[in-house]
């Protein structure tokens, strides 16, 4: 048919990763003040230590029913809001699968789960923005892969392994090295989940 237009809907996520040497914590404080990461590049740029960029991921199974459930009003899914979101990372380097259910695959693992800061997600366009600060105590281990699920704790100990009402498993997951964090760094995860 001429003259008519088609619209694809593709997801994209694109991840940032913004390391800053960051031993008093300063980066951190100014960080939980409400300012974003690219502000935190401009401001603390003695500390800056690089800016990482990667693009795309795997949809979990979980992910997928998530966005059918929330399409077609079922399942009374908790919204991916400031107060139950978390960004986490992992040492595991698993391949991808889409039956995986949090950032641990293999049992052996370390991981950690962090909420978004204040401010996030950014007020959704075509995209939303998700964003969390692994402050200088925290997740200083290999990072290797990440990943968005929905709860309300921060931490290494609790995993969301399937959907529910009032929590939600890992929704996607990026295998992808970014080097190792330690004490003294604190490093901002942020996500950009795009519909082109």
């Amino acid at each position: 048919m001429s003259g008519v237009t088609r619209l694809l809907g593709h997801w994209h996520p694109k991840w940032t990763i913004t390391k800053f040497h960051d031993s008093d914590g300063a980066v951190a404080k100014w960080k939980a003040q409400g300012h974003t990461a690219f502000e935190a590049s401009v401001t603390f740029q003695d500390r800056l230590v690089e800016i990482k960029k990667f693009e795309y991921n795997g949809v979990t199974q979980t992910g997928a029913n998530l966005l059918w459930n929330l399409f077609t009003d079922i399942g009374g899914a908790s919204p991916f809001s400031n107060a139950n979101t978390r960004l986490g990372v992992s040492t595991d380097s698993t391949g991808f699968f889409n039956t995986q259910t949090n950032l641990n695959p293999s049992g052996l693992a370390a991981f950690y789960m962090q909420l978004m800061d204040a401010t996030f997600p950014l007020p959704p366009t075509t995209q939303v923005v998700f964003e969390a600060t692994f402050d200088m105590n925290t997740a200083n281990f290999h990072w290797q892969s990440f990943g968005v699920d929905n709860d309300a704790i921060d931490g290494a100990g609790d995993v969301i392994t399937s959907y529910s009402p009032g929590t939600i498993g890992l929704v996607n997951r990026e295998v992808v090295d970014q080097g190792t964090k330690v004490l003294g760094d604190t490093w901002i995860l942020s996500l950009i989940l795009e519909v082109t």
